[in-house]
């Protein structure tokens, strides 16, 4: 089956969530929140999270099933292990 024949009617775009992608600005909200909206897409179909180029900082977030998350050629992730820590049972050392 041809890839492009697939058409997201739920799709959305990090920075309709608040994203900002300057490399500095923590986006781990932004991406939690676009996935806990575009979750109850499930049973339609699924949904897309569409993050443009940029530098996108953030700690850890969890994803969903029926779920594309599609990242623009010129995206960089850039994970922040502070951001993890409360995950993790440490505390921040700065």
């Amino acid at each position: 089956m041809d890839l492009c024949a697939f058409v997201f009617f739920h799709g959305v775009s990090l920075t309709d969530f608040g994203g900002v992608g300057d490399g500095t600005t923590s986006n781990t909200r932004a991406f939690q929140t676009a996935v806990d909206h575009l979750s109850q897409f499930e049973s339609d179909g699924g949904s897309m999270l569409f993050v443009p180029s940029g530098k996108w900082l953030t700690g850890s977030f969890n994803l969903t099933s029926h779920f594309t998350f599609f990242l623009h050629k010129d995206v960089v992730l850039l994970a922040s292990q502070w951001m993890m820590a409360p995950l993790m049972g440490r505390v921040n050392p700065g």
